[in-house]
């Protein structure tokens, strides 16, 4: 199967590579400049360059069986509307360009940022949705985008609402990330308030796994969340990321600042039935898969 992995120079695309770069011939697409391969585990890839525009990427999709859409600006505090309206054109242009080129099967990575705290747990596909931020109002209008081509094309996209991601390769500057640091220089780990709020994490190799299952069920559509079906508190996370990487009781609690007491919680059962795909990593596992990871790249 020859694969279109649109923004595949970032986390998730190059894990992607990384877990089943020999079972498909993958095909980078991006915006760098004066790139035409990247090196990815040890193999080289071929690189396009594109602006993303319907009439280019149709003269550079022909010839794909499968797309997986990955690029889009990513979430930022702070920051407006209109700078996410480029993730709703981009993924516009991909899809026609993928109809008028008989490409139906195509993945598109969502987040679970457009479920709100509001709304009942476990959250499900059928439920109605609020996002709170920006982006993830670009990722539920790309949804609906799909959910048109495949209403009136027959097309097989498939949004995969995906859990809050950990791996090694994913970018800082997040309470994840920031406790995982700390952790590895032996620093202190710092939780506001209780740290009673609950996210559901999910590791980036499981990710790519349901991506390849996605792939590979040609005749399924639709929105799936993609988790683990559990969450954690964030002064649990800090205690699990200590212990695993051997920074116990290294932990400040600071009760008198505010704390984001919101709770995440998805049911993955539709990805389970209808793309046989199933999470194999505990949390603490990941962390464990990571620090080898990290101990043997230093």
């Amino acid at each position: 199967m020859r694969i279109a992995i649109i923004g595949g120079s970032g986390f998730i695309g190059k894990w992607f590579i990384k877990e089943f770069g020999d079972k498909y011939k993958c095909v980078i697409f991006g915006r760098r400049k004066d790139v035409n391969e990247l090196k990815i585990a040890g193999e080289k890839y071929k690189y396009i360059r594109t602006d993303f525009s319907k009439d280019q990427l149709v003269k550079q999709l022909e010839g794909f069986d499968a797309v997986i859409h990955l690029a889009a600006k990513r979430f930022e505090p702070q920051e407006k509307m209109e700078e996410y309206l480029q993730n709703i054109k981009i993924s516009s242009n991909l899809f026609e360009a993928c109809k008028t080129l008989g490409i139906k099967n195509v993945i598109h990575l969502s987040t679970i940022g457009v479920y709100s705290a509001e709304e009942e747990l476990p959250w499900t596909e059928s439920q109605n949705v609020n996002p709170s931020t920006f982006y993830a109002i670009s990722k539920l209008a790309i949804e609906k985008v799909a959910n048109y081509y495949n209403k009136k094309h027959k097309m097989k996209i498939k949004n995969l609402r995906v859990a809050q991601v950990l791996g090694v390769g994913e970018r800082e500057g997040f309470m994840l990330s920031v406790f995982l640091e700390k952790a590895l220089d032996k620093k202190t780990l710092t939780v506001y308030g209780k740290g009673e709020g609950r996210r559901e994490y999910i590791y980036v190799k499981d990710v790519v796994n349901a991506i390849q299952r996605a792939l590979e069920v040609h005749n399924e559509e639709g929105i799936f969340n993609i988790g683990i079906n559990k969450n954690i508190s964030h002064k649990e996370l800090a205690e699990t990321i200590n212990k695993v990487f051997e920074n116990s009781n290294n932990i400040k609690i600071l009760n008198e600042y505010s704390e984001d007491k919101s709770i995440q919680l998805m049911s993955i059962d539709k990805a389970k039935q209808m793309l046989k795909w199933r999470s194999h990593w505990t949390l603490k596992e990941a962390l464990f898969d990571m620090k080898t990871i990290l101990i043997n790249d230093s």
